[in-house]
This record gives structure tokens, C-alpha cells and sequence, in this order.
């Protein structure tokens, strides 16, 4: 686990933010696993809204929350990635894995090093919008292009609201995820905070 900060001028992060740093985490682990777009069933992909999976299962959650010290406001990242956790194949009926596990050979060390520096990089190059609330065009198609589950059936579950179940469509440009309601009335829902998780088809449907 590591937890980088840096002053904002806004007290509280973005939603968006999690997923710039899981995309960091994503591309991250694709370089340690020397993974790329030739094997994209096991290239390491971002769940919304703040884990990283690699063949479905988890190997990296984000945590993001701002801090206030003496009147100034700190960003707070937290990534907690398994390196070479002696792990179960399920955890509370969650698949994870390791980098162990899938051929990373690294130093813990090793890879909080270029974890930084690939975080570091993201967060500064994107400061400028993401201050407004907004991803980058190029970063929000970056993410999406990593975005496990999209057009699975899913259901998503958000505070004070019914839970919608559907298929995922993509990412709005403030890192809301974008759900096509499964009953197929209404335009696609905007998801800006919850929890989601894929569902089976019903029974007689088909994709």
C-alpha cells in the first residue's frame, strides 16, 4: 500500500480522479507484466470506480480523498496493489490475484518506483481539468479503452438511488459511467458514485 499527495486549491477530489490513477496503476502493471494490446484478455484493466483487474480478478484498488491541514487542502491517492500477496483464489466472493501470481518477478520497491512516477506524471498533466471536475478527452478515451465489463450486463448501485441493472456504454466526460438501462426506456444513465458488479443473463436471453 502507498500513498501519495499533493496541495489543490479544491477541498474535496473530483470522481474523476480515481480513475486517472487507476489508469496509472493499469499501464503501470502492463509494463512490469510486459503485457500490451496483442493479449488484451489478460492486459490489466480498470473497474469502475477504482480497481484494477487483470483476467477479471483483482489485483489493485484506489482510494482518493483530499486532507486539510492548517487551511490548506492536500490530495491524497492511496493504491493498494497485490504484489506478492499469499492469497485465496476468492476474498469475500471477489476473484483476485497478484502480480506474483501472474509472472511479475519485481521488487515491491521496484514497482512502487514506477508507480510514481507514472501517477506523478498523470496527475500533473491532467491538474488543469481535472480542478474542473472534467477529465481530458485524451484521458478519458485512455480509460475507456481499459474499461472492464463494458457492454456486460451489470447492476449498478448508487446512494439514494434504485439499483439499475444494464450494460455499460462508456465513460461521460467527468468519469460518471454511462449505463444503457436493461428495460431499454430513457437515455443512459449517468453513475457518478456507487458500486457496481457484473450480473448473468437472465435466463433465455442472450447477448
Amino acid at each position: 500500500w502507498m500513498t501519495l499527495a499533493w496541495p489543490v486549491a479544491e477541498p474535496y477530489p473530483p470522481p474523476c480522479i480515481a480513475l486517472l490513477a487507476g489508469l496509472a496503476v493499469a499501464e503501470t502493471v502492463d509494463s512490469v507484466l510486459s503485457q500490451g494490446s496483442d493479449t488484451p484478455a489478460s492486459a490489466p484493466l480498470v473497474k469502475w470506480p477504482n480497481d484494477v483487474l487483470i483476467g477479471g480478478a483483482k489485483v489493485a484498488g484506489v482510494l482518493c480523498e483530499t486532507f486539510m491541514d492548517r487551511g490548506a487542502a492536500f490530495l491524497l491517492i492511496g493504491v493498494g496493489t497485490n504484489i506478492r500477496n499469499e492469497l485465496p483464489i476468492e476474498i469475500e466472493g471477489r476473484r483476485v490475484t497478484s502480480l506474483s501470481k501472474c509472472g511479475a518477478t519485481l521488487e515491491p520497491a521496484a514497482f512502487i518506483d514506477q508507480l510514481c512516477d507514472r501517477l506523478t506524471a498523470r496527475v500533473h498533466a491532467a491538474a488543469e481539468t481535472v480542478s474542473s471536475g472534467a477529465l481530458a478527452e485524451v484521458d478519458r478515451v485512455a480509460i475507456e479503452s481499459r474499461l472492464a465489463h463494458r457492454g456486460e450486463r451489470v447492476e449498478v448501485m448508487a446512494p439514494g438511488v434504485v439499483p439499475v441493472v444494464g450494460s455499460i456504454l462508456g465513460l461521460a466526460s467527468d468519469g460518471s459511467l454511462l449505463v444503457k438501462p436493461e428495460d431499454g426506456g430513457g437515455p443512459a444513465l449517468r453513475v457518478s458514485s456507487g458500486e457496481m458488479r457484473v450480473v448473468p443473463l437472465r435466463s433465455g436471453a442472450t447477448e
